[in-house]
């Protein structure tokens, strides 16, 4: 059980509760990536910096590149009361 209502709350805890092999799940991810078109891409990475602050395409290419996951997993810092708007 979850008592943070956000949808942010609820994906965590969706992600925390699923018992999906996350190897596959990442295969999966980088699949739905690597056949979208430009505009998929866009949302995907735009949904991702919402979620962690970090594209998808940046969070592939860290993986690939083998690079450790630092202690501040944010770039910036997220204001969640700011007006979303497209830079």
């Amino acid at each position: 059980m979850f008592t943070d209502e956000t949808i942010l709350g609820r994906v965590l805890h969706a992600m925390q509760t699923d018992d999906e092999d996350p190897s596959k799940q990442s295969r999966k991810l980088r699949a739905l990536y690597e056949e979208a078109d430009e505009a998929g891409k866009k949302l995907l990475d735009d949904a991702l910096i919402c979620l962690c602050g970090w594209s998808l395409a940046t969070l592939i290419q860290r993986t690939d590149d083998g690079e450790e996951e630092e202690e501040e997993t944010t770039p910036y810092e997220i204001n969640w009361d700011a007006p979303y708007f497209d830079a």
